[in-house]
């Protein structure tokens, strides 16, 4: 069940969530969930098939990588 609002910490910028987010509800609303997005949860990978299961805390740091066009 989803509750009050917290803030993680994605590419070092304060961003609020509820309480009962997945990585995936966070990158879905960021709009970085795109095909090669790579994150960091804590300094450690996180596999886009454990995204899903991934429940948000409020000491969460991320780091967020995604592809960019161009050369």
């Amino acid at each position: 069940m989803k509750g009050s609002s917290l803030c993680v910490l994605v590419n070092g910028r304060s961003t609020p969530f509820t309480t009962g987010e997945t990585v995936a509800d966070l990158m879905s609303r960021l709009g970085l969930g795109a095909k090669g997005t790579a994150v960091a949860q804590n300094a450690e990978v996180l596999p886009r098939s454990m995204w899903h299961s991934s429940m948000l805390r409020g000491d969460d740091v991320f780091e967020v990588l995604a592809p960019q066009a161009g050369g």
